[in-house]
């Protein structure tokens, strides 16, 4: 597994890699959400090889991130899968962070490009 980080047009983008555990996406995000450098972000899954979470493994995604969310006041999520499975658990993902009261507003993309234009959508 490998999550690159990379701030282009003022956006924090994560692509994902090979195959992805919670527990790297839980690092990662929360280093991110302690010091965020952009407002918004967008998790590409679409090049991850293996993205084999349980339910229960995406609801503790967003449980584990909640403490990290305190001090955030909002922005936007893109996350961007190629298949059905990773639309699939974007979609459950979203769901669990709306539970555990992540500030971000979160939408699920097949495509980078639509992702893109969301999110810089809220730029203007």
């Amino acid at each position: 597994m490998r999550i690159t980080k990379l701030i282009e047009d003022g956006l924090t983008v994560f692509t994902v890699t090979g195959a992805v555990s919670a527990e790297e996406i839980v690092t990662t995000a929360a280093e991110h959400m302690a010091a965020p450098q952009t407002r918004d972000s967008m998790w590409d899954f679409t090049q991850a090889s293996s993205v084999k979470l349980t339910t229960a493994a995406i609801e503790e995604i967003a449980r584990n991130l909640s403490p990290h969310a305190a001090h955030i006041n909002g922005g936007r999520v893109a996350l961007v899968g190629s298949g059905g499975i990773q639309v699939g658990l974007g979609k459950m993902f979203k769901a669990f962070a709306t539970l555990a009261g992540l500030p971000y507003e979160y939408r699920v993309f097949r495509n980078r490009a639509r992702a893109e234009a969301w999110l810089k959508s809220a730029m203007v």
